[in-house]
This record gives C-alpha cells, structure tokens and sequence, in this order.
C-alpha cells in the first residue's frame, strides 16, 4: 500500500501528523537505533538523507516518525476497511460475458453465481474472505463466525458471515441494491454504521445523493435471474436497459430521457427472443420501440 500511489495523499497526512506530534524528549523505544538509523540512510534517495549533527539527533524525527506512520497508517487502513484487501498483483478475475452467466465456487466454498456483464475478482489466498464486485452476483456464502465475508462495490461494503443474498452495482446504474434471500446481511459506506437486513428486504445506495432508500420484495424472484430468467423486478427504464444490453448484446437507447425513469416488474424465461420482449416492454410502458441497425430506440411522451 506505501508504493501504491493511490495512497500518496494519506501516507503524506500521516507523515505529516507523525511530524507534527513527535514529542523529541522521549527516549527511542528500539535498541537496534544505530542499524535502523544507517538502513533508512541506504534505502532513500540523497535529499532524504539525515546527518548526524550535534544538539538535537534528527535520526530521531525519521525512526519515531516512520514508527508512528505505520501505527497510524494501519489503524486508519484498519478502521477504513482497506485491511481486508490484499495486494492486487495476488487478485485474479472471473467474468462473465454478453449472453453469458457463470458458476464459481471461491476458496472457501462459498458460491457465486455471475450475470451477464458482471466481473468478481478477490485473492487466490482468500484471507481475509473479501471480494470486488462489478455488475450483478448472487452470492451463496459458507458460514464461518469467526471470519466475516465481505463485498465491495465502489462506495459500499456487504458483510456476512454466512448468508445467501444478491448485489447489483452495474458502472452505468445510479443505484448500488443489495437483497437478502436467507440470513442476515450488514450493507454500509466505510467509517459510517451498518444497516442490517433481513430476508425479502432489500437496500439501494444512490451513488449521486449518497442517500440509502429500503424497501420489501421477493427476493427469490428477484434473483431467478441465475436459473436464466430474465427479471425486471421494480426497476427503472434505465436498468432495464443494461439488462437488456448484457443479456441480448444490443444497444439501448431513448430518445426521450424521461422515459428512463419509468418503472416496472416484468419477468421472461430464458426460451424468449429479444422481439417478444421488446414488444412486451413497450406495451406495457406505453410507449413506441424500433429497431435499427442491431440497436434498439425507445420513443415517447411519457409512461403509462
């Protein structure tokens, strides 16, 4: 983490508030000073360097420093969340294409099942049980009380210890959902508290506002997307159209923005073709669709 730049701005705040608090009175707690002083002289570059003056030994700033820094630095990363994720050179990714859903058993025997367009990645050591999530999985997780699981989507953090649930967080959605079909799921941003949710309860994170909305549903509907139905369960035009889009390899497009809003449940099985459900769609909505060119256009004044 000390080499990854994406870290720069908190490894200068903790060095900055190691400086600032050193109190140079205190004698060094680390007997081996002289090596330790003589090892950070070799291992940075020239203008880091500490000489050796008489009155106050600035050897002291760099050894009481560098000790506070990571103190500091791995409480922060401890409360933030950050200590769950291994190095990412150790992460491997599973994928699952247009048209496409996958089956994956993790390292501890949990499983994962992966919608059209949706990635998972997490260590091959699988300590601690953590994983990133791109687009739509329903995860089936083994119980360990001793070591919680947990999913990151952006902003959001999912933790379980032993659970089934489903997590949607598609990079062109507005909304982050998590919903619960066994167990108990704790969903939350870092540093802030943890909401708990029970079965058919369901969490939506909006990633502008930053406000969580709950609501009641089927979840075991919802999620029958991974036996290859196809779900619109209480969703927007827009998330409708992603799924359109990963599950028939289209594009999608409005030629009104307000038609995105438009919300609606409808459910498919997976025999049916792109034109029956197109044309279901916008029966339903109340409005006109064509297609041109492989893309698909949606037109109206407004839904029903």
């Amino acid at each position: 983490m000390l080499n990854d730049p994406a870290y720069d701005d908190l490894l200068h705040e903790k060095m900055q508030e190691s400086w600032d608090h050193l109190d140079i009175g205190q004698e060094p707690l680390l007997s081996a000073n002289d090596e330790l002083f003589q090892l950070i002289n070799e291992k940075k570059s020239a203008h880091l360097k500490v000489s050796r003056q008489s009155g106050i030994s600035y050897k002291w700033y760099w050894v009481a420093a560098t000790f506070m820094l990571i103190s500091s630095l791995t409480l922060t990363l401890f409360l933030s969340g950050e200590a769950n994720l291994t190095p990412q050179e150790n992460w491997t990714s599973i994928s699952a294409g247009i048209g496409e859903r996958k089956y994956i058993v993790l390292p501890d025997s949990s499983e994962v099942w992966l919608n059209s367009g949706s990635t998972v990645r997490f260590s091959l050591e699988f300590k601690p049980r953590a994983v990133q999530l791109t687009g739509e999985a329903f995860f089936d997780v083994r119980r360990d009380t001793l070591n919680r699981f947990s999913i990151r989507t952006g902003e959001i953090v999912t933790q379980v210890l032993g659970t089934s649930f489903n997590i949607r967080s598609f990079e062109e959605e507005a909304e982050v959902k998590v919903t619960v079909n066994t167990g108990k799921v704790g969903i939350g941003k870092e540093n802030l508290p943890f909401a708990s949710l029970l079965p058919d309860q369901q969490i939506s994170y909006q990633k502008i506002a930053g406000d969580f909305s709950f609501n009641e549903v089927d979840a075991a509907s919802l999620s029958s997307w991974k036996e290859g139905n196809l779900v619109f369960e209480n969703i927007t035009f827009a998330e409708a159209a992603v799924t359109l889009q990963n599950h028939f390899g289209v594009g999608v497009y409005f030629q009104n923005e307000n038609l995105k809003d438009c919300r609606f449940t409808a459910k498919f099985d997976m025999e049916e073709d792109i034109e029956h459900v197109l044309e279901v769609l916008s029966k339903l909505n109340g409005i006109s669709v064509r297609s041109e060119n492989g893309d698909i256009y949606f037109s109206g004044t407004k839904c029903l």
